[in-house]
């Protein structure tokens, strides 16, 4: 060692003969910065500037390694691609070093390098390059493609235009009788005006034009009479009849007609005025019966406001806007609204729609959908394939669905209550409760590495009310638990979902940061009896890739890797979750805490039936490649599973070590029995209970009594 520091010294001083020359050389002498110094020596003025001295020689060069050896104190390694990385040394080198060493890494790169990596391209310019090259089944499709829409695109275009107007000339396509002067786009028909009136009073959403010199889109409460002039008319908004009178009961006798208030429409073509209130009326006693809102909800129509039902959004609309936010996360519900606002525009109704009245019923459908949910007994926040006894929770925070403190905020509870999402006054009772006893954590580092999740306050949250989320994901990567962060990510909020984690049975429980959070959850149960069971029923889990920045002593105690039973269970799955819920951060900031809280419950209810939906796809999918790539089939698999299974026994049986302790154990056993035996004889009865217990016969005196020097031994022993 010390031979070599001499010889490292010397080329030091040979290397660097200034102190300018030593600041230029400084990155060349970091391990890390080797690829750096590869790419960033190609050009000549630099290589010019190298000392002879640091030039690798030929003797010098390891054929059988991967590394290319050098004076300095670190080897130059060849990073992917290394095709390019030799070839950028070939560059550096190729004016210092003689033929002989460029013969050797055209050696080595022909014995060591793979054909896929020699060809692999450096930089995504050149992938680009590549593909563009290269000839696919695909490209050639899509060039037929071409060809075929522009043979056809300027004579259909043509065609279209010439023709627009000949669908107006005809019979009516429903009487067969009249001649037809209104177009619906929507049913593709051609009618007379009595066919029209009938058919699209309770079909009002359709897209209807006539022909008066130019195209004229009839609103909804439109029809043209028999001289061809248009006519307002009263449309009810059309809703299920009762099928029976309340007063008489008579069977089919109530009949729809309009009422006295007028009501707007919201679909997915926008908002439409000049509707009437429906009402029913008895054709026997004339009874009139008013439809409640429930009556509206039957028929997918979603009041906006109560009791004075003035605007009604259609359930399509409703249902569009749910997908949207779910598919989309972050898009803004105002957008959407403008959308629809336009779609109307283009049918020529230049009508605004309420954004009051449009999110108060989308609330209100997605609760109620919810709620049918819940009552069919299907489990939210549970995932169906982690059954009764999931194998594992990952809890985690996320610091970017926080809510400002300037948003304005009104009075009102959330719809879902605490379903998914742990109540303010709950989760601020337990934190108070175990801060009172145990103060703040104050340590924020594991080893060299400074963690966030272990701050209890951030200074930068001073004008957020909600600085974040902690949520708790299964393996599979749905959503458990939630809880709204006040301040900082405190171990309060992850210990309510350590509680919950417990409820749920679960085997391990991972975190980020569990190497501190297991202490502090350990004294939490010195302090607090009834929370004991939490360090002892559940097994710890530090994340995987977390876990690489930790100390070691971390990583070999609480690594996952390491635990018995842990299968696949990564402990990134929050990581994932976040990376669709990150998305919606845009769309809460501003939000209220009552609409807050609702559009992050419906939107977890969203995403978990989402992932159970996707789960099976991706499974079978997975099972049938690999089945493909096998060359096996579904019915081969429990005859495979029994061999595995046979193996396996056949490979514990013979284990060497096994047989070893078996062995031992077997002439064990046999001594005892022999020594019992002479016992026995002798008429000292010795059991079986006596060898489990370690108290024997001559332990106990006449009486049964245990003797006070065997009792004084035990208690030694203790």
């Amino acid at each position: 060692m010390e031979k070599k520091g001499i010889e490292v010294n010397t080329i030091r001083k040979r290397c660097y003969a200034s102190k300018d020359e030593k600041h230029k050389r400084k990155a060349i002498r970091r391990p890390n910065s080797d690829a750096n110094f590869l790419k960033g020596t190609s050009d000549q003025g630099e290589t010019a500037n190298l000392p002879p001295s640091c030039t690798p020689a030929l003797g010098d060069c390891d054929h059988s390694s991967r590394e290319l050896t050098t004076d300095f104190e670190y080897p130059i390694r060849l990073v992917q691609p290394v095709s390019s990385q030799v070839k950028q040394i070939s560059n550096v080198i190729e004016h210092k070093i003689e033929p002989e060493l460029l013969a050797v890494l055209q050696e080595y790169e022909d014995r060591h390098i793979p054909d896929k990596l020699r060809t692999a391209p450096t930089s995504a310019t050149e992938a680009a390059a590549k593909y563009k090259a290269e000839e696919t089944d695909w490209k050639e499709r899509q060039r037929a493609q071409d060809r075929a829409f522009s043979c056809v695109r300027e004579s259909d275009r043509n065609k279209v235009v010439a023709e627009a107007l000949e669908i107006f000339n005809g019979i009516c396509n429903h009487c067969r009788n009249v001649k037809g002067i209104v177009v619906c786009h929507t049913c593709h028909a051609l009618l007379c005006p009595a066919c029209d009136s009938t058919f699209h009073f309770n079909h009002i959403t359709h897209d209807r034009v006539i022909l008066q010199g130019v195209k004229y889109k009839l609103k909804s409460n439109q029809h043209v009479d028999l001289l061809g002039k248009v006519q307002n008319r009263c449309v009810p908004v059309p809703i299920f009849e009762p099928g029976s009178c309340p007063c008489c009961l008579t069977v089919g006798s109530m009949r729809i007609q309009c009422g006295p208030d007028e009501i707007s429409v919201v679909t997915t073509k926008g908002r439409e005025d000049g509707f009437s209130s429906p009402e029913f009326e008895c054709r026997i006693c004339h009874f009139i019966k008013k439809p409640s809102s429930a009556d509206y909800m039957k028929s997918d129509y979603w009041p906006g406001t109560l009791p004075n039902i003035s605007s009604l959004i259609h359930g399509s609309a409703l249902r569009e806007w749910q997908f949207l936010m779910f598919q989309a996360p972050g898009t803004s519900q105002g957008k959407y609204i403008t959308v629809l606002d336009e779609i109307a525009y283009l049918n020529d109704r230049d009508t605004k729609i309420n954004r009051t009245h449009f999110n108060r019923a989308s609330h209100e459908f997605k609760y109620f959908h919810y709620k049918i949910e819940k009552d069919i007994l299907h489990r939210h926040g549970r995932c169906k394939a982690c059954g009764s006894c999931p194998l594992g929770y990952h809890c985690d925070g996320n610091r970017k669905l926080y809510r400002l403190k300037s948003a304005k905020d009104r009075d009102g509870e959330s719809l879902y209550g605490n379903d998914i999402i742990e109540d303010d006054k709950d989760q601020l009772v337990h934190t108070l409760k175990l801060e009172a006893k145990l103060g703040k954590p104050s340590v924020e580092t594991c080893g060299a590495s400074n963690f966030q999740a272990l701050r209890s306050e951030n200074s930068k949250a001073k004008n957020l009310d909600i600085t974040g989320i902690v949520m708790m994901t299964c393996t599979h990567g749905a959503t458990v638990r939630i809880t709204k962060m006040k301040r900082g990510e405190s171990f309060s909020l992850t210990h309510m979902m350590h509680m919950k984690a417990e409820q749920m049975n679960v085997k391990f429980f991972c975190s980020d940061v569990v190497c501190k959070y297991s202490k502090w959850a350990v004294k939490v149960g010195n302090r607090f009896p009834e929370y004991k069971s939490l360090t002892v029923t559940i097994k710890w889990f530090l994340s995987r890739f977390h876990g690489l920045v930790h100390g070691w002593g971390c990583r070999v105690l609480f690594n996952g890797h390491w635990n018995e039973g842990a299968a696949d269970f990564i402990g990134e799955e929050g990581e994932q979750a976040f990376s669709i819920y990150s998305r919606f951060a845009n769309s809460l900031k501003h939000t209220s805490s009552f609409v807050y809280n609702n559009n992050l419950s419906s939107f977890s209810f969203s995403r978990n039936t989402y992932v159970e939906k996707g789960m099976v796809d991706s499974l079978c999918k997975w099972l049938d490649a690999l089945l493909e790539e096998k060359g096996l089939t579904f019915s081969q698999l429990p005859g495979i599973m029994e061999q595995l299974k046979q193996q396996a026994s056949i490979m514990e049986d013979s284990s060497k070590a096994r047989s070893v302790e078996h062995h031992k154990m077997t002439q064990k056993k046999a001594r005892i029995d022999k020594i019992i035996d002479r016992l026995n004889e002798k008429g000292v009865i010795v059991t079986q209970q006596h060898l489990e217990s370690g108290v024997f016969p001559w332990h106990a005196d006449a009486r049964g009594r245990l003797r006070r020097a065997h009792v004084n031994s035990i208690n030694k022993l203790l």
